[in-house]
């Protein structure tokens, strides 16, 4: 499938594709309006700047994560039966996100054949290594990073 303006971007090719659509179709619209073609990009950072910043990464879909690099965030305290892919340690214990992965199907959903539902966020989380053991006597800059999918995470 191809946009209407621009036939050799298709929607496949991603956010890049979408931003530079974006962006030449504000030019094209100052053009249009009479604005220097010279001055686009100026233009165009000046109208971008009237727009709400979003906190968080958007998916395709116009999802917003609910959390962005940065945050500070708790494992659930949650038992349920079965197996579960957050290891039972890390439980009720405090990290900071260092990086926003991507969508996924739930693996816990799908190993009970549910796996037809929405995508949830994954995140790299990184916990001391001192949080987590409370007799740990290595550098106190010693952390470890896991992913772990956003149904798992609260905000600390």
């Amino acid at each position: 499938m191809t946009t209407p303006d621009f036939p050799h971007l298709s929607r496949a090719q991603g956010a890049s594709s979408q931003q530079t659509l974006s962006r030449r179709s504000w030019l094209k619209a100052l053009a249009a309006s009479g604005a220097a073609v010279a001055m686009g990009y100026s233009a165009f950072a000046s109208a971008r700047a009237l727009e709400l910043p979003i906190s968080g990464v958007v998916n395709r879909d116009g999802r917003v994560s609910p959390f962005k690099v940065g945050d500070q965030v708790a494992v659930s305290m949650r038992y349920p039966i079965g197996h579960y892919r957050t290891p039972f340690y890390l439980r009720g214990k405090q990290g900071l996100v260092v990086r926003v992965v991507d969508q996924h199907v739930n693996p816990e959903e799908e190993a009970f054949g549910r796996n037809a539902g929405s995508p949830l966020w994954v995140y790299q989380v990184r916990f001391s290594q001192r949080d987590l053991w409370p007799d740990y006597t290595g550098a106190s800059e010693d952390h470890l990073q896991l992913e772990i999918f956003e149904n798992w995470l609260e905000k600390a």
